[in-house]
């Protein structure tokens, strides 16, 4: 997925108020390690098509299980990259997947 994609994905799925990256918080949360922030982010934007993947066969396999762990798994890297939008984007996600109403 390129940052193109990305930046169009988010803007349909988000309210678009959050940045997309925080490259100062970001490099914070990395101690301020900036190689690190680079590294992982270039780690989360290299594994997302796996991730969404993952979390797609929860959804139509109707594993909530799968689902929650995965989304969890994503959560927790969107948010140490500092990737605003996403984290929206997921967290959303998530709640849908704590809503009764979403499970079969």
């Amino acid at each position: 997925m390129d940052a193109l994609t990305l930046a169009e994905a988010l803007a349909r799925h988000t309210d678009g108020t959050e940045p997309v990256y925080d490259e100062q918080e970001s490099v914070q949360i990395a101690n301020e390690r900036r190689e690190l922030a680079n590294e992982m982010v270039t780690m989360l934007v290299g594994g997302l098509d796996d991730d969404l993947g993952r979390i797609q066969r929860g959804l139509v396999t109707r594993d909530p299980e799968s689902l929650r762990t995965n989304i969890h798994r994503l959560l927790g890297a969107v948010q140490y990259c500092a990737v605003p939008r996403l984290t929206q984007a997921v967290q959303t996600l998530r709640g849908s997947a704590h809503d009764p109403a979403h499970q079969a």
